[in-house]
């Protein structure tokens, strides 16, 4: 891999807030998320209930995990301790919304 591309994955749109504690990182998230959505000229929530969102969200977190404990580059058992957590995560969110009431 050259450098360019070393460089490019670490590009990505929210990388910055790698720098806040959690919890801010989210709220900065939404926060970002809400002023795209505003700007283009949605004022309400326009997505799926947040529950079902959150576990299309905890796939995509487990698929990247996956990807990420095929490389080189990062510690493996803590990428397969996330891997765990995050296999808890999707549980936990399945349990939620299967109580949702239609």
């Amino acid at each position: 891999m050259g450098a360019a591309e070393v460089n490019a994955e670490f590009k990505t749109e929210h990388a910055d807030l790698l720098s806040l504690d959690p919890f801010p990182a989210v709220q900065e998230k939404w926060k970002r998320g809400r002023a795209a959505f505003e700007a283009e000229g949605h004022a309400e929530y326009t997505g799926g209930h947040p529950l079902l969102e959150a576990y299309e969200e905890a796939l995509d977190l487990g698929a990247y995990l996956m990807l990420a404990m095929n490389r080189n580059d990062v510690d493996r058992d803590l990428c397969e301790r996330l891997m765990m957590e995050t296999l808890n995560l999707i549980q936990g969110v399945q349990t939620a919304a299967k109580h949702i009431e239609k």
